[in-house]
């Protein structure tokens, strides 16, 4: 067996692999608990938070908790225009708008309930909304049969709809569900999960623009309410919307409940390169900066021209992951990346 004497590593960046995990770090989070006066916070964010009608944000009799300890959710009724609505738009007393994702990276994750034989009707959650009557932000409820239907305008006049590139995601029915969405601007997807499993990824190069609020946030409905397209029966717990993507780790966390959005922080940017290279006895061992809980891909080429996947789902050993190959060869290059 030969011993590489020479040992090439590959760039990410020239292979257009995937750059940087940019790790999420929550800016605003309704946990429906915390109330100024009579209403719920923003207990990260800050932004002031006012009523339409009268929104009800109690424990719910059937829904309960959506987790054990999490208290009190919004809940909303088919056809109505309670709802709570976010300063995220010209906020009172200056400053810049909330939620103003520009060409970054964003996320965002709540809890749900719907339970369509409760009100008969199939149409699933209503969760926000700041682009009605707009040509710019974020909407999230579903279509008329019930599929997930995600829509992010930008300021370039373009338009993406989860539903129409994804197929049919429902969320399921008559109990607590997490749901967590990742945008992902750098690599140009966007990807869904629901209790930490993921339903897909998306494309979305088409949104070239910046991406922030047309209008104020309706937290609860979309449209405004009022109609049952609008708003439906059904239960909101943990708002939260943050910059960067959500790990693995943080959608595990949030989705059994052992953590809070509050909880989750970026801390220092991490860039995803290999950090050390050992050769020995014909064995090549390469050390990288991970995701704890993100699996990795690693390929191997002995000229750079042909590649063989050698693991597509080495496990993540936290901050630093190790992998050992013996190539058998003169020369070794390698590449790690993030399996699709």
């Amino acid at each position: 067996m030969k011993t590489p004497t020479i040992l090439s590593l590959v760039s990410f960046a020239a292979l257009g692999l995937p750059g940087p995990f940019q790790a999420a770090e929550v800016i605003h989070y309704w946990d429906f608990d915390t109330l100024e006066g009579d209403l719920p916070a923003d207990v990260v964010g800050g932004v002031a938070t006012s009523a339409n009608g009268a929104p009800d944000v109690s424990t719910h009799p059937v829904y309960g908790e959506a987790y054990e300890g999490s208290g009190q959710s919004l809940n909303t009724a088919m056809g109505s225009a309670d709802y709570l609505v976010a300063d995220v738009l010209d906020p009172a007393g200056g400053g810049e708008n909330a939620l103003e994702f520009g060409a970054g990276s964003f996320s965002y994750s709540y809890w749900s309930w719907d339970a369509s034989d409760l009100d008969g009707d199939v149409r699933g959650p209503r969760v926000f909304d700041c682009l009605n009557d707009t040509d710019v932000g974020i909407q999230l409820a579903s279509n008329l049969a019930g599929i997930f239907n995600y829509r992010m305008d930008d300021a370039l006049g373009s338009a993406i709809i989860s539903n129409n590139l994804l197929g049919e995601i429902a969320q399921p029915d008559a109990r607590w569900v997490h749901v967590a969405v990742n945008v992902d601007r750098e690599n140009d997807r966007a990807e869904i999960y629901f209790d930490n499993v993921s339903q897909g990824s998306y494309l979305i190069s088409d949104l070239e623009g910046d991406i922030g609020p047309g209008q104020d946030l309706q937290i609860g409905v979309i449209n405004n309410g009022g109609t049952l397209g609008a708003s439906q029966q059904c239960g909101l717990d943990d708002l939260a919307f943050y910059t960067g993507l959500l790990s693995e780790a943080d959608r595990e966390a949030l989705a059994d409940g052992t953590k809070t959005p509050d909880q989750i922080t970026a801390g220092p940017e991490v860039p995803f390169v290999i950090t050390e290279v050992e050769v020995g006895d014909g064995s090549v061992s390469l050390t990288w900066n991970s995701e704890p809980g993100q699996a990795y891909a690693i390929d191997f080429s002995p000229d750079m021209r042909s590649w063989q996947e050698l693991n597509d789902e080495h496990p993540s050993g936290g901050e630093q992951t190790t992998f050992q190959h013996t190539p058998g060869t003169a020369r070794a290059f390698y590449q790690i990346r993030i399996p699709e």
